[in-house]
């Protein structure tokens, strides 16, 4: 369970923002930085690896980070002498290396692999490299489809053990995985705070009916707070969220429906909204 703060950022602001913000973040915790490109998202984990000042406020870290950013040469050492080497258990360092599709690439030097391969790569050193806050920066992007959900899952596992993990993404899909999230904007966050609270910003479950006549419908719903619409050739009825009774007897089809939508807001919907 989470505890302690791993990582404390104090009125703090980026390049030319205006505004400022707070975060702790606790040991075991995932934080997601999300955003368009040239957002801030780099900017700000370079801020957290005293790679760049921020332009207001301060960061506090209470223990050891481990990131994609650091600079390492490999000399001639191949994918699995390098992962193997860096301090992990032996079998969890197999676990990686399978579940990132490198196992067969144990032999192979790094500069040797794709693109991807090399994402997954910088993901496996961070994950059995000693340290209690991993940061990724963008690599999750840039994983074969089939391989990210092991990263993430892996990233998890790393969580649950007590390791705090900060990645940033352009992926909005991914958030639903992460605790914490922090929605960049030209280096302004337009959210900060728990993935619970951002799916609350999700707009209401809407519920559309239309009937090929609907007179005899439209006196049984006239006494719910739903919307009704005339339309050509009948009737559109649309119950909201909250509108549960009114939304079963629209769905069960009392009349003469034509056709019923549902339409439930998503949070990447939401999301997308907000950075726009």
């Amino acid at each position: 369970m989470p505890g302690e703060p791993r990582l404390i950022l104090n009125g703090l602001a980026l390049g030319d923002a205006k505004g400022t913000f707070d975060l702790h973040l606790l040991d075991g915790e995932c934080l997601a930085i999300a955003g368009p490109a040239a957002s801030g998202k780099s900017l700000l984990v370079a801020c957290l690896l005293n790679e760049a000042e921020p332009s207001r406020g301060r960061i506090i870290i209470s223990s050891p980070i481990v990131s994609t950013r650091a600079k390492v040469r490999f000399g001639r050492q191949t994918v699995g002498q390098i992962v193997k080497g860096l301090g992990s258990d032996s079998a969890f360092a197999e676990e990686v290396l399978e579940r990132l599709a490198l196992k067969r690439y144990s032999s192979t030097r790094p500069d040797d692999l794709s693109s991807s391969q090399k994402s997954a790569f910088q993901i496996a050193m961070c994950l059995c490299s000693e340290g209690s806050v991993i940061v990724l920066d963008g690599q999750l992007d840039f994983l074969d489809d089939w391989v990210l959900p092991e990263a993430v899952a892996l990233l998890r596992k790393q969580s649950a053990d007590g390791t705090s993990v900060v990645v940033t993404t352009r992926r909005v899909d991914l958030l639903h995985d992460f605790d914490k999230v922090i929605l960049l904007k030209q280096c302004e966050p337009v959210f900060l705070g728990t993935v619970t609270a951002l799916k609350q910003l999700c707009g209401p479950e809407q519920v559309t009916v239309q009937t090929s006549n609907g007179s005899e419908m439209k006196h049984l719903m006239e006494t719910f707070s739903i919307e009704i619409n005339q339309m050509r050739d009948g009737f559109k009825f649309t119950a909201h969220e909250g509108q549960e009774l009114a939304a079963k007897l629209l769905v069960h089809g009392y009349g003469d429906v034509r056709a019923v939508v549902v339409h439930s807001p998503d949070l990447e919907s939401t999301i997308k909204a907000m950075l726009i």
